[in-house]
């Protein structure tokens, strides 16, 4: 139950189910948005996944309070039913699967070049096909990275999202590595002879 607030006269209570927060600062820049609209109180649990609302409704509607959520880079709705919700999460935890096991697949021709020049077997794909192959795995699989990077710093914030989608030490998840990486091929396919 949220605090109790002496200025708000009519007050009503709901949860929201919220998805798309992964770390604590995620939770807390959602509990400042809620926070700050008219006569609204809110405690957001990353545990539970939920968000603890008071709020007088003729001032803030339940749709004002979904639509500030997602403005802030997640999903929210009014708590459903246990087995609706568990189906849901395992429909969305499928589809990370199929991404994630693709990515891997997509990978995998890179990773062996590198493991064989252990053993001296210098091959190299075409850059072409690193291209083709590097490119889904960065922008496809690692698109909710960015999104929630975008979403964080445009509410003026930063979270876990940032630093995998920025973090230079990090070559797979590093957006400034990939670039760095066609700017290169590019310009040693210029300088090679013909």
């Amino acid at each position: 139950m949220c605090a109790y607030n002496p200025r708000m006269t009519a007050s009503t209570h709901t949860d929201l189910q919220i998805s798309g927060m992964h770390c604590a600062s995620c939770s807390a820049r959602l509990e400042k948005v809620l926070n700050q609209l008219p006569e609204v109180i809110a405690t957001v649990n990353i545990a539970t996944e939920k968000a603890h609302i008071d709020y007088n409704p003729k001032r803030t509607g339940l749709d004002a309070l979904i639509k500030a959520v997602q403005g802030a880079g997640f999903d929210a709705h009014p708590l459903r039913d246990f087995a609706v919700e568990k189906q849901a999460r395992m429909a969305a935890y499928r589809r990370e699967q199929i991404q994630f096991a693709i990515a891997v697949l997509l990978t995998l021709p890179l990773l062996m070049e590198m493991l064989l020049m252990f053993f001296g077997i210098h091959m190299m794909l075409p850059d072409w096909l690193q291209f083709a192959l590097a490119t889904p795995v960065q922008f496809w699989s690692g698109w909710r990275f960015y999104a929630g990077a975008w979403s964080s710093l445009k509410s003026g914030g930063s979270n876990m999202d940032v630093l995998v989608a920025l973090a230079p030490a990090r070559p797979t998840c590093s957006v400034a590595r990939y670039y760095y990486s066609i700017s290169t091929s590019r310009s040693i396919s210029r300088r090679a002879p013909r």
